[in-house]
């Protein structure tokens, strides 16, 4: 996870993954941001294969507040509903997420449980698909099982395993890009109202 200053007001928080001590380093990073006086963020999850659940539904509870964060079902139609808590600090940015099409998993889930319950936009291109949990199984003769457990979707009406995730405002990702040639954070600002030429 990394962060930057884009300018006095604006910040952006890259999370290439969802890691055990991703939420420690985004609650200490979004504190500095507060502090400072930053009122737009944007959330960087493009190439985010994903990752742990945990660590992105403790980062959805420093954003969502009294809201089912997102669903998991398992193939008897058992549905598990997972809910924001009292006890995160909660913070208030502007908000807007980008992602592409290697955006996957932990990654789509968190993208769609911020768009479900707080209206943020996503920004970049369809994502993955990939709407289950999955765990492993050493055998212990050089081989590892990968089982299916369950699958995951913010909303009810909205399951995207196999489909993706659909973006707001469409941006094709391109290989090479530099803060200013960056046409999906440019579009993010343009959603804060700020003006790219004037940076």
């Amino acid at each position: 996870m990394t962060g930057e200053l884009i300018d006095s007001n604006t910040a952006i928080i890259e999370i290439s993954n969802f890691y055990s001590d991703t939420y420690t380093r985004v609650l200490r990073k979004l504190t500095e941001y507060r502090d400072a006086g930053i009122k737009n963020l944007v959330i960087d999850l493009r190439n985010n294969n994903g990752g742990s659940l945990d660590s992105a539904k403790f980062i959805l509870d420093l954003f969502i507040d009294k809201a089912d964060l997102f669903y998991m079902e398992n193939n008897k139609d058992e549905v598990q509903v997972l809910t924001s808590k009292d006890k995160y600090p909660k913070f208030e940015f502007n908000l807007a997420i980008l992602v592409d099409r290697r955006s996957a998993s932990a990654a789509e889930l968190f993208a769609a449980s911020m768009r479900n319950n707080i209206q943020t936009p996503i920004i970049g291109e369809t994502t993955y698909g990939k709407g289950v949990s999955q765990f492993y199984i050493d055998t212990y003769d050089d081989y590892i099982l990968k089982l299916t457990a369950n699958e995951i979707y913010a909303n009810p009406a909205e399951k995207y395993h196999g489909y993706g995730i659909k973006p707001d405002v469409y941006v094709e990702s391109k290989p090479w890009i530099t803060p200013h040639t960056d046409e999906a954070l440019e579009a993010a600002l343009s959603a804060f109202g700020i003006d790219s030429n004037k940076r």
